[in-house]
């Protein structure tokens, strides 16, 4: 576990290099998934030549998604996204979900920049504890 308690400051370095190391694996279903020890809260990268933040709304609830909806406007992105994915717990069968997504290009530290943002702007936690879960 690990926290972090400002978005003003620079992006702790094992966000960092966990992104970094994103970028470098070559499995199809690589993923980093970083989430908020007490409310299960997360956002994920996956697999890809870019960092692409997704955040998917499912995941939140009605005053999340309003914030999610004006923070990533803010930032000049078309959202939310809906999008055709297998589902893992229907043997891969493709199902569409909305999901709020941003790329920061093969920019690690500021996707680590961002996805921190979404715990201050969306989530709405300060001083979250968080972990990481990697493929």
């Amino acid at each position: 576990m690990r926290s972090h308690r400002t978005m003003n400051a620079d992006p702790p370095r094992w966000l960092v290099e966990a992104l970094q190391d994103l970028l470098r694996r070559h499995n199809d279903d690589a993923f980093v998934i970083i989430e908020d020890e007490k409310s299960g809260k997360f956002v994920q990268f996956g697999r890809g030549p870019t960092l692409i933040l997704d955040l998917p709304v499912a995941a939140l609830n009605a005053e999340e998604t309003a914030r999610a909806e004006n923070a990533f406007r803010a930032l000049g992105a078309e959202h939310p996204r809906s999008l055709v994915a297998p589902d893992p717990s229907e043997a891969g069968i493709p199902r569409p979900h909305v999901t709020f997504e941003y790329d920061f290009g093969v920019d690690s530290a500021g996707a680590a920049r961002g996805a921190l943002w979404v715990y201050d702007q969306v989530f709405g936690l300060e001083g979250a504890s968080l972990f990481l879960q990697e493929n």
